[in-house]
């Protein structure tokens, strides 16, 4: 295998040669509708969180909700995708986190920050700079003809 190379029990660092161990994960099927909608919604719920903090600040769960809505059914936010993403944002200075009191409770309140707002305008453009190619991708792919087998 030459250096570079993509082998099955891990990924070779080009450069220094030496491997990088991979996770333990399926395998992908890039026929499979799934493999193409799991990657649609991971990159949608992140534009859609962007979409709901320019909207207004939101705590994490009226976030999540907020993010199924503007997605209508598209993709199913959940705390597993919605937190680490808050987190990420956070850690690059994208969103502020600001804790309010409800009564006794405290709750933490995301906003975006200009260099927030700024990424959420780069998202829209870059989602609409790619959706007439990815229409005429769907175009082309409804009129193929079936592959014989």
């Amino acid at each position: 295998m030459h250096k570079g190379a993509l082998p099955a029990i891990g990924i070779r660092a080009p450069l220094i040669g030496r491997e990088i161990p991979r996770k333990d994960t399926p395998r992908v099927s890039w026929d499979k509708p799934d493999y193409w909608e799991m990657l649609i919604r991971r990159s949608l719920s992140r534009f859609f969180m962007l979409r709901a903090l320019y909207d207004k600040p939101s705590h994490g769960y009226r976030l999540k909700e907020a993010v199924r809505k503007a997605a209508e059914g598209c993709c199913e936010p959940t705390d597993a995708m919605i937190y680490p993403a808050l987190k990420e944002l956070v850690e690059h200075g994208y969103v502020e986190v600001k804790g309010e009191y409800q009564g006794a409770r405290e709750r933490k309140v995301c906003s975006l920050t200009p260099r927030g707002v700024e990424a959420y305008k780069a998202a829209a453009a870059a989602w609409a700079s790619v959706l007439p190619q990815i229409q005429d991708a769907i175009d082309v792919a409804d009129k193929a003809k079936p592959v014989a087998s």
